[in-house]
């Protein structure tokens, strides 16, 4: 006898009862969406790595169809099946937590004082390292010292500049276009050298130190997913409430910047076109994550020394044309009223010039004004001069010829040595091109073509990606084939 089917109030809602069964509660990994699509309401199924955008499966193929200039690029497919929530606690305000400690950590010395307006180097940085050394031996420090020296010197030029908006340019008028022009230059070849040689290292450390702790908040959710929870993942669930906390907290995602973290993925199906490509594709999928922290924390660098020497800059000329008096009342308004007339008496104490006093010219804006046409005037002299001291350097350089060509003997092998790898690349593209013609591009897009475009509904069974088998149990045997965002 066959069981009667429920009825009554259970019966009309036993759909939506069930809806909230411990296995219907886990959480949901966020899916991307396509950035092509109008809305951005469509899942994403593709990430094209020469293009760095998600796409669904229509996009994808209207954008990188057969026989047009993207049907090579590499394209994988986005990890949906089994993925999990990110649960990120730490990783998305790292950065924001470096540059807070950072600034703290140069702002927590003296500050402005009086030694300052008697002409003596203002170097936290600089100082700070160079007492470390002190402590830790005395024989590095002193070999080291007179390095110290010149770079204090180079770091006081750019602290200073952004002190004495403040100084000469709000409180006390005293600025001068000079000053202002000389005392940029030099702040700006600070920026440039911290822009081109520490900005790129600081970036690839806080690189690694970013993956490191993401590295362990991936792993250690993983372990609690896996082995500690229940089907309900009560956990997850908390972590996941946070993270999106947390993760709203993020200000480098608001600055605009080019960064941009790309969703997990398989690995590619397509061929490599060459050995060089290969490798460098292979690099690039295995620190892909290390490379968005890297160019994250480098645009945030390149970001706060442009937009503050800038800012600094046009804000002293601002109150050198209009005057600082309005910045000096909000000054007073938020509490460094106090400060501010301290720094004015002990700049006028140690400076002897006036404040205020309309005109901050000094005996070299005088000197500049009175000399300033007849340098002017001299300049077809000096034309000359320069052009005869050019061909005097030409000629020697003419001379010394038998002696330059021995060191260009590494050069010529290394020339030849890129000539002969380049040719054994070109051929590896050429055999790729005649194999894509006759297989890998029917390997990938099936029968597509322009009498066919799309393959008519064809396009919805593609596959980028060799997807990994599975175990009875329903997980994947090979884990390493997609990437960690």
């Amino acid at each position: 006898e066959k069981a009667k089917a429920p009825t009554g109030w259970f019966a009309k809602h036993q759909k939506l009862i069930a809806s909230f069964a411990p296995s219907k509660m886990a959480p949901k990994a966020k899916s991307a969406k396509c950035t092509n699509c109008k809305g951005g309401k469509v899942d994403a199924d593709v990430y094209c790595v020469d293009c760095n955008r998600e796409l669904c499966i229509f996009c994808t193929t209207l954008l990188h169809h057969p026989t047009t200039k993207l049907e090579k690029h590499s394209l994988e497919d986005i990890v949906k099946e089994g993925a999990r929530p990110e649960v990120k606690i730490i990783s998305p305000i790292l950065l924001e937590l470096i540059l807070v400690s950072g600034a703290v950590f140069f702002f927590s010395g003296t500050g402005i004082s009086p030694e300052y307006f008697s002409g003596e180097s203002y170097c936290p940085g600089v100082g700070r390292v160079r007492y470390w050394i002190a402590r830790f031996d005395a024989n590095v420090f002193f070999f080291l010292k007179n390095e110290f020296a010149q770079y204090c010197d180079c770091e006081d030029s750019y602290w200073r500049f952004f002190m004495d908006t403040w100084i000469r340019s709000v409180l006390t008028n005293t600025d001068s276009w000079i000053l202002l022009l000389a005392s940029f230059l030099k702040a700006l070849m600070v920026e440039e050298f911290l822009r081109i040689i520490v900005t790129p290292v600081v970036a690839y450390l806080y690189a690694i130190l970013a993956y490191f702790v993401r590295s362990v908040e991936f792993w250690v959710h993983n372990i609690f997913y896996e082995h500690f929870e229940s089907q309900s993942h009560p956990v997850t669930k908390v972590l996941d409430k946070v993270s999106r906390v947390v993760q709203s907290l993020r200000v480098a995602d608001k600055l605009g910047l080019d960064a941009k973290l790309a969703p997990p993925t398989y690995r590619r199906k397509r061929q490599a076109t060459d050995v060089a490509e290969y490798v460098l594709y292979m690099w690039r999928r295995r620190f892909r994550l290390m490379e968005f922290y890297r160019a994250q924390a480098h645009a945030v660098c390149n970001l706060l020394l442009k937009f503050s020497l800038l800012a600094a800059f046009i804000l002293r000329i601002v109150c050198m044309i209009f005057g600082g008096s309005p910045l000096l009342e909000v000054a007073h308004l938020l509490g460094y009223g106090d400060l501010a007339d301290r720094h004015v008496e002990w700049f006028t104490s140690v400076t002897g010039t006036p404040v205020n006093h309309g005109k901050a010219y000094y005996w070299t804006d005088r000197l500049v004004s009175v000399v300033g046409r007849e340098v002017l005037a001299s300049i077809p002299l000096l034309r000359g001069y320069m052009s005869e001291t050019a061909w005097v350097a030409a000629k020697g350089a003419y001379n010394m010829g038998p002696l330059a060509l021995r060191p260009l003997l590494p050069v010529i092998v290394f020339f030849l040595v890129r000539f002969l790898w380049g040719k054994f690349i070109k051929k590896q593209q050429a055999d790729f091109d005649v194999m894509w013609k006759s297989k890998y591009c029917k390997e990938i897009w099936g029968d597509m073509s322009r009498d066919n475009p799309c393959g008519g509904v064809a396009y919805k069974d593609l596959k980028f990606s060799d997807h990994p088998p599975k175990a009875a149990n329903g997980k994947r045997l090979q884990r390493s084939v997609t990437t960690m965002t």
